[in-house]
């Protein structure tokens, strides 16, 4: 599908560290005559210097570069950003870790007992599982650094029976004083429903109705369920059996997502990433912005390009209805090699 990955990973470092000028739709497009013809679908980014070249770029400027600059992705004045400070943009990023250090890599999880040929052109854990309606919850985590209101123990909910809300809300209750919402809301449902109505803090009434102006006391954390519930606070609580870093190899990825489910990925956000509107993600203009954790669900190919499927958790206004498609193979961002998964204590 994608050829000999040594050879695509060498050509990559190759052309970043060239004086290849990355500018106009012309030259991008010989870029990609060159790959297709020595790569099999790969696809190069641009390179280092490139990249230092239109680091500066933002707003609409970052906007127009990027469109005519190359065609595998579109981005637009994203109204997810477009009324907040470059402050706030750097709130969202919280991930400490987005390339796992090597000293954490001593017990890293494998799948040398799969079989490479076994592993689909194509997944989609939203399709595979349709009985998990978690997968296809997109979270919102407003204002809120993602590594707190949007924790990790939700990446595994597939395995608990896919839907297990009150995980979410005994972390916000605990940990958080802000106007934070939490995806869709499903009155009474669960040991604890998550007390705040769902409100858009964007300026626009396209999902819910404003939000107040006021910030909404942060709530005590309680340790019993609602009257009614059929079971107890602790019983209804799960609880990890192993958490672990997966290998960085691509197959392993592939394995570890069909076998146990999607995985939380760490990597690099850039600024133009924030103005994703569909396609296939590679960094191509801005400046670093920090690192961020999504949910990777899968994988395909589009054009003889290869794609990771991943969830983000800025509502479903922004991007592919809040999921994103990003280059897989190469490592992009960093984002082959952040990756961890957990099992449920069963």
């Amino acid at each position: 599908m994608i050829g000999d990955l040594a050879s695509i990973h060498e050509a990559k470092h190759t052309y970043r560290s060239s004086k290849y000028n990355w500018t106009g739709r012309p030259k991008f497009a010989t870029v990609f005559g060159l790959v297709f013809a020595t790569a099999s679908a790969a696809f190069l980014p641009p390179s280092e210097q490139a990249l230092r070249e239109v680091e500066h770029l933002t707003g609409l400027e970052l906007i127009e570069y990027i469109n005519k600059a190359q065609n595998l992705f579109t981005v637009s004045s994203s109204a997810h950003f477009a009324q907040h400070p470059d402050d706030f943009k750097r709130r969202l990023m919280g991930s400490e870790y987005v390339t796992v250090p090597a000293e954490l890599r001593v017990n890293e999880k494998t799948h040398d007992d799969i079989n490479d040929a076994s592993i689909p052109a194509s997944f989609d854990a939203r399709t595979h599982w349709p009985q998990c309606p978690s997968i296809l919850t997109i979270r919102d985590q407003s204002s809120c650094e993602e590594t707190v209101s949007v924790p990790h123990g939700y990446y595994k909910e597939l395995s608990l029976g896919c839907s297990h809300d009150h995980s979410i809300r005994e972390v916000v209750d605990s940990d958080i004083q802000s106007k934070h919402h939490d995806g869709p809301q499903i009155s009474g449902a669960g040991c604890k429903p998550y007390p705040f109505p769902p409100c858009e803090h964007r300026g626009k009434a396209d999902h819910y109705d404003p939000c107040p102006s006021h910030v909404e006391p942060t709530n005590a954390c309680e340790h019993s369920c609602q009257d009614g519930y059929p079971l107890s606070y602790t019983n209804d609580k799960h609880f990890g059996a192993t958490a672990y870093i997966v290998s960085k190899k691509m197959t392993d990825i592939q394995k570890e997502i069909m076998t146990n489910g999607p995985v939380e990925v760490s990597y690099n956000v850039y600024e133009d990433f924030g103005s994703y509107t569909g396609g296939i993600y590679v960094h191509t203009a801005g400046a670093l912005r920090g690192g961020h954790a999504v949910k990777m669900i899968g994988w395909g190919t589009e054009n003889g390009v290869p794609y990771w499927i991943c969830s983000n958790s800025w509502n479903t206004d922004w991007g592919e209805k809040g999921f994103f498609r990003i280059i897989r193979g190469i490592d992009e961002c960093g984002i082959e090699s952040g990756v961890v998964a957990g099992e449920p204590k069963l």
